[in-house]
């Protein structure tokens, strides 16, 4: 069983290709003129079939790269200046903890961190935004939107694993990804 599974990437690939020969044989021998006008449509035809089953794996690709582009990143609508009770010595934040995803108890009494609102886009892309607000005033500081592309469909039936891909230069940690930019320390005591 462990074989097919393993198999199914090959096996799609040569069907199509199985495919793709005989549709392009077919189509010269129905074609009417010079051997060139017969080659021009056996690879229209050739295309044509590599297409139907890898078309939204360059569409998703296309549109992937593009929601990266324009809708991803940082959007710092107002910086915050924290006091000196925020930062470590050497300039460090201390209110997320090494090892830790969530923000320590002072940090949540002040601002609000809604992190992976979730939103569902054509061919297979997911995007993620989180959102730093102020409590008081409820207002949004800031936003982080990255998103996540799933591949075509061909992959997803075909492979074993299907590995997101996610927009370039995404970070990995709350802070280093999106905070540093929105949160800073107060300078001589401004």
């Amino acid at each position: 069983m462990a074989f097919v599974v393993l198999s199914l990437p090959i096996l799609a690939m040569l069907l199509i290709v199985t495919v793709a020969v005989l549709v392009a044989r077919a189509v010269a021998r129905r074609t009417q003129g010079p051997a060139k006008k017969k080659s021009i449509a056996a690879a229209i035809a050739v295309l044509v079939v590599n297409l139907i089953p890898t078309w939204d794996e360059i569409a998703g690709r296309l549109y992937f790269h593009y929601l990266c582009a324009t809708e991803g990143g940082v959007k710092v609508y107002k910086q915050i200046i924290l006091p000196a009770d925020y930062w470590n010595a050497d300039g460090s934040q201390k209110f997320f903890p090494p090892g830790r995803n969530t923000a320590s108890p002072q940090f949540e009494r002040h601002l609000e961190y809604r992190g992976d609102v979730l939103k569902k886009y054509p061919f297979n892309i997911t995007g993620y935004t989180d959102v730093l607000s102020e409590r008081s005033s409820g207002n949004v500081a800031g936003t982080y939107t990255w998103f996540l592309y799933f591949g075509g469909w061909l992959v997803n039936t075909t492979a074993l694993n299907v590995t997101a891909k996610t927009c370039h230069g995404y970070e990995t940690t709350k802070y280093e990804g999106f905070l540093k930019h929105v949160l800073v320390p107060e300078r001589n005591g401004k």
